[in-house]
């Protein structure tokens, strides 16, 4: 029995040969669950950032399916949702922050800092 390659991503073992190994990390299947692998290491603020940019399905929101699911290349998020979430606010909004309360609460966690900084 010769060696056998176990594929991490697909959970799939297969006869480790040259073609059979190309053939499998080609296939559809392998690129979709190492991207969906690499995706569940990124931040949900990368990911809605990506969600944003595509294209809403017209299909999904059509008939309210898509064939192909979540693997399909155009979003299936309401564009009002979008816009909801990116409606201009002011910069002043952003910042407001009571520095009073925040440097109180810095000084709890760090007390040795605190002490030098008032020197």
């Amino acid at each position: 029995m010769g060696r056998t390659y176990y594929c991490e991503y697909c959970h799939r073992a297969f006869a480790d040969t040259l073609p059979t190994r190309k053939r499998h990390i080609k296939s559809i299947q392998h690129q979709r669950a190492r991207k969906l692998h690499y995706d569940s290491y990124k931040d949900s603020a990368t990911l809605m950032a990506e969600e944003a940019e595509k294209t809403p399905c017209k299909i999904f929101f059509q008939t309210g399916q898509c064939r192909f699911g979540e693997n399909c290349k155009f979003s299936h998020v309401n564009p009002e949702f979008w816009r909801s979430l990116t409606r201009p606010e002011s910069k002043e909004d952003e910042h407001d922050v009571d520095m009073d309360l925040w440097h109180s609460e810095w000084g709890k966690k760090h007390p040795k800092k605190r002490a030098r900084s008032h020197m």
